[in-house]
């Protein structure tokens, strides 16, 4: 995601917002972690989602890339992630003009 393409890719907070339209119980967020190819740090969409979850009250579950998840049963929420310099929503705000 980035502010220069905000309708191909939905930043962390309006995944968040996405997943509360759909009355999902569990997020999961994908595209993140794996490769650091964006303008963001790799980290941030992780850290982004996480703030806006609990600010929600929305349960995320964030496996390591492989590895399964019973999403009736979810893991504890471990940041196996390392800690990186990320911006927040305030900082860098992205937002596709087909949600909300």
């Amino acid at each position: 995601y980035g502010q220069a393409w905000p309708d191909w890719h939905l930043g962390p907070e309006q995944a968040v917002r996405a997943q509360q339209m759909v009355r999902g119980e569990l997020l999961l967020p994908v595209h993140w972690g794996l490769f650091d190819l964006a303008y963001h740090g790799w980290t941030e969409p992780i850290e982004r989602v996480l703030v806006a979850a609990d600010e929600a009250g929305t349960a995320v579950v964030a496996p390591r890339p492989g590895e399964s998840v019973e999403p009736t049963r979810p893991p504890p929420l471990l940041a196996w992630w390392p800690e990186v310099p990320w911006r927040s929503a305030r900082e860098y705000p992205i937002i596709a003009t087909k949600v909300d």
